[in-house]
């Protein structure tokens, strides 16, 4: 019968009775492990009144429970939360979160995991102060870090599905007799909210384990070094809280216990002392740097980017936007402190030992701000000098690319940065009311100086993102009511980054007419995995790239608006010898000087192999494989804008692709080379 127990349910009874008897007794892992695969929706309900105690009573015995409680784990599997309640009782609970034994906290995360799947469940957790207390210290204080994840999940995962629309200021921590209740329409009524808030002996907690005044202070209270953990484990969490209700975290909930930590009064919340008062930044580099990271990840965790933007093309209209956390950040001072970093590496305001460490994560920032917050980039302006923020790190990239040897690595963070900025912002600056350009004023651009000779995937992937242009796929813009058109109409600041980016590639392939043979040259070079796929990446880039031709005219600027320079002003910055005019899409390059007489051929050529060698062909792992896919990858997308082509290039090179793409990877067998050596090229 499908119900049957488990063929060696009575020898795992009798071994529990010897242990029962004799805590000294070995636990036998092997017999635990095979009646739990015996165990099965049928037969494991009759078990759950019988051998559940036998199982549970040798906890408080056992010095290494883990066959226990996995075993418990497993029994409890199907069990709701309401019902696991039958089974213990929140001073069990309290007692196994306070137990040293990582296996028995688990234990007892799992239970309280079951209450996140509704509000109803998470309120009765919220109603179990005791419970709720242990949870907070177990999360902070234990020196276990999978205890900690698990523990930051099912807290977070409690106030999640409990976060009601009610403000969590609202305190009301009598709530014994309201877990049975829960949200309307599935949603909570901020009960766990309330009661970390709400209850003056939670809330303190989270300041008093957190805090580096009570360092050593008293019983039970933490080193400095255990409390930088503690503090780090509070930023994971208040990211998610920032993105769950902004405003409990920057209220005042009880004064009089925030004053001791430098909060004053009802002007400042939670989130000022995390992000002002708790973390030593002066003597705690290491702090100081997940500070940092935090800041990035709370401007992604409340981003609201202005999405009013201008009809023209012509310009990236910019008014200014921002958000509650980027408000926040400028607000006590803490953006600016940490773009400093980046920005001022020399200032005498600042430890040269700090730069070193901090000036990688400020560029980290900086790149989430300028991906998230645009619209303010580009209005935002130095405190002190009132000189662009944006002119700052478009200088300091420049510095970093042009002051660098062909033996030093590329600076990843600097490339980062720039790829996150606005293409229209790395053109050159057009100035108004002249009637003639000099040609090197491309020059300006820090994208002129990416080099190309050095073969380094990090300056490869960067041309590949800054020539590609924005996504087709985020070009919808989602209003209410639905406008009365079918056709989704294009944002404005898609198609200016998709002009900036057909002009970047031009200015950039006018600066190295040898792009091409230099990008195969790395792609022929399989031992360099890493350059090679980059470069096919660069080719696939170009190939799919979402390019628009730039304005006809030229429009009034604002202050507020990066104007792109005409189509004629964009030819005149280009030298004679460049090809014009510039092609209007990545397939049209293709099927022209210089990509044609050297891309069709290489990537009708059949891919590198090394068979005879081990790891060669076939083998997935090996870096022929992976080039060779690469390669496949980029005359596939070649192949697919060539059937939306009409030119007579395109219907020659149609039957040519789909021959290599039918071969797979490898063409071996490919005699498309001499087919290239009789086109008119």
């Amino acid at each position: 019968m499908a119900d049957n127990p488990p063929a060696s349910l009575s020898d795992l009874q009798q071994h529990l009775s010897d242990v029962t008897e004799n805590p000294n007794t070995k636990l036998d892992a092997r017999l635990f492990d095979k009646v739990e695969a015996q165990l099965t929706e049928q037969n494991l309900p009759p078990l759950i009144p019988t051998l559940l105690p036998q199982l549970t009573s040798l906890l408080p015995v056992l010095q290494s429970p883990e066959p226990v409680t996995s075993l418990i784990t497993t029994l409890l599997r199907p069990v709701p939360f309401t019902s696991c309640l039958t089974f213990t009782t929140p001073a069990s609970l309290v007692e196994a979160l306070h137990s040293p034994s990582p296996p028995v906290n688990i234990l007892a995360l799992s239970l309280l995991e079951k209450a996140t799947v509704s509000p109803g469940d998470a309120a009765i957790v919220a109603g179990m102060k005791e419970v709720v207390s242990e949870l907070v210290i177990l999360w902070l204080c234990t020196p276990d870090t999978e205890v900690a994840e698990k523990a930051a999940g099912v807290l977070g995962n409690l106030l999640e599905v409990d976060c009601g629309t009610s403000d969590a200021g609202d305190i009301d921590v009598d709530m014994e007799d309201s877990g049975n209740s829960g949200g309307k329409n599935g949603r909570g009524q901020g009960l766990m909210w309330r009661r970390i808030f709400g209850d003056r002996d939670i809330y303190s907690l989270l300041f008093s384990i957190c805090s580096l005044k009570t360092a050593g202070t008293g019983e039970g209270q933490q080193s400095k070094r255990e409390k930088t953990l503690s503090q780090a484990r509070l930023l994971g969490l208040l990211q998610r809280l920032a993105m769950l209700d902004f405003g409990a975290i920057t209220h005042s909930h009880h004064a009089d216990l925030e004053a001791p930590y430098g909060l004053q009064g009802d002007r400042e919340g939670f989130l000022d002392f995390a992000a002002v008062h708790m973390v030593d930044t002066k003597d705690d580099v290491l702090m100081h740097m997940t500070l940092i990271d935090f800041f990035a990840e709370l401007l992604k965790a409340v981003s609201f980017p202005d999405t009013s933007m201008s009809s023209s093309i012509a310009s990236l209209s910019l008014s200014p936007s921002s958000s509650s956390s980027l408000d926040f950040l400028i607000s006590r001072g803490l953006h600016d402190r940490t773009s400093s970093y980046y920005l001022d590496p020399t200032s005498a305001n600042l430890d040269p030992l700090d730069v070193t460490f901090l000036s990688s994560r400020a560029a980290t920032y900086l790149s989430v701000y300028a991906t998230h917050y645009p619209n303010h980039l580009l209005t935002a302006v130095r405190t002190g000098s009132n000189a662009p923020v944006l002119d700052s790190i478009l200088s300091r990239i420049s510095g970093a690319l042009a002051g660098r040897s062909p033996r030093q690595e590329a600076p990843s963070y600097d490339l980062h940065l720039l790829t996150c900025l606005p293409r229209a912002t790395l053109l050159p600056r057009i100035p108004p009311n002249v009637s003639s350009l000099p040609r090197d004023l491309w020059k300006s651009s820090p994208v002129s100086l990416i080099p190309l000779k050095q073969a380094s995937p990090e300056y490869l992937n960067t041309l590949a993102t800054l020539f590609h242009g924005p996504s087709p796929a985020t070009g919808e813009v989602i209003t209410y009511p639905p406008p009365s058109s079918p056709e989704p109409q294009r944002p404005p600041i898609l198609a200016s980054e998709a002009a900036a980016a057909r002009a970047l590639y031009t200015l950039y392939l006018a600066k190295e007419p040898s792009l091409y043979r230099t990008l195969i040259s790395y792609a022929d070079v399989v031992a360099l995995k890493e350059t090679a796929v980059a470069a096919l990446s660069l080719l696939s880039a170009i190939i799919t790239a979402n390019w628009e031709p730039l304005p006809h005219s030229v429009e009034e600027s604002t202050p507020n608006s990066v104007t792109l320079p005409t189509e004629d002003q964009f030819i005149s910055l280009l030298p004679p010898s460049a090809h014009q005019p510039p092609p209007p899409s990545g397939i049209s390059t293709m099927l022209r000087e210089p990509a044609l007489g050297a891309v069709i051929p290489y990537l009708l050529a059949p891919a590198q192999s090394f068979s005879n060698l081990v790891g060669g062909r076939g083998d997935a792992e090996s870096a022929a494989y992976k080039v060779a896919v690469a390669k496949f990858g980029a005359a596939k997308k070649l192949f697919d804008g060539l059937k939306q082509e009409s030119s007579s290039e395109a219907a020659q090179l149609r039957p040519l692709f789909a021959e290599r793409v039918a071969r797979g990877p490898w063409a071996s067998e490919s005699r498309a080379g001499g087919h290239v050596a009789t086109m008119e090229l």
